[in-house]
């Protein structure tokens, strides 16, 4: 019995370092994201023919 209690804390804690790891490539995404966009907003922003 106390193995199994072992191996179930085990695998919540690996359940939560895997949870921890998603989290944190998540917020690389949206991070990376917002560059890409800052990036295209002000490409286009150069990009455009001023009028006179």
């Amino acid at each position: 019995m106390e193995e199994k209690l072992q191996e179930e804390k085990q695998l919540h804690q690996d359940l939560r370092a895997v949870r921890d790891e998603l989290d944190n490539l998540d917020h690389q995404r949206a991070s990376i994201e917002r560059r890409m966009l800052s990036t295209r907003r002000k490409t286009c922003a150069r990009n455009k023919p001023r009028s006179s």
